[in-house]
């Protein structure tokens, strides 16, 4: 995986995810728009790509992923004034909005997750309930809700490895398995093992483990699984 030089122009940029959608292109959201700016070169005298800034549909747009391996890109509304948020997802090379799913009862949405080798998008809903919706991008169908109140959950991704499988965390981490019929159910619980700590961030490494980032800034190396570090 290519990491951004801090040379990298920045213009726009007001936190939250950098979807790298290629080895030359990334994107981010830049107020209710999407920025996509290439990539910076060892070689800066070889030719890049310009950059380019499209308008998302939907309001106050917050939150956004992308899969570079189905070329798509979802994005979220957040406001919690908002009654039934949407989440669109935009095919990034037809540059067209290919699907449009209502998050009815839902106050906003405050993560999402596309899996790479399956048509399925998470997304977790906001405070109070931290609800995990499991939605069919194929059928453009929502197969399962179920709540992360528990673990107050603020972010999701998939395992890269198991289709099946994702995470989420907040005050603790949780793991989700998704059945055959749909239904998603939770496989682990685990926790920092201090109350005035939450997980901020995690991302999956080799071997079915999880890297966790404290607001504390501790770094944790742990087991899907079992969670041992």
């Amino acid at each position: 995986m290519n990491s951004l030089d801090a040379k990298a122009n920045a213009v726009g940029y007001g936190g939250g995810e950098v979807v790298v959608m290629s080895d030359s292109r990334y994107v981010h959201l830049c107020g209710n728009a999407m920025r996509f700016a290439p990539c910076p070169r060892d070689d800066e005298s070889a030719p890049t790509r310009d950059e380019e800034v499209r308008w998302c549909e939907g309001l106050d747009v917050g939150v956004i992923t992308g899969c570079r391996e189905q070329g798509v890109i979802a994005y979220a509304e957040r406001h919690k004034s908002l009654t039934d948020p949407r989440i669109f997802v935009h095919h990034v090379k037809e540059n067209r909005v290919s699907a449009i799913l209502s998050c009815q009862g839902e106050l906003g949405i405050c993560a999402l997750a596309l899996c790479r080798e399956a048509q399925r998008l998470v997304a977790i809903g906001d405070i109070p309930d931290h609800n995990i919706l499991l939605w069919d991008l194929q059928r453009k169908l929502k197969l399962s809700s179920i709540s992360a109140r528990m673990s107050r959950a603020l972010n999701v991704s998939f395992d890269p490895t198991n289709m099946n499988m994702f995470a989420s965390t907040g005050t603790s981490l949780q793991l989700w398995e998704i059945e055959e019929n749909g239904e998603v159910v939770s496989s682990y619980v685990g926790d920092l093992h201090k109350e005035d700590r939450d997980i901020v961030y995690h991302c999956w490494a080799m071997q079915g483990t999880l890297f966790l980032a404290s607001d504390g800034g501790e770094v944790l190396h742990i087991s899907a699984r079992t969670g041992g570090r």
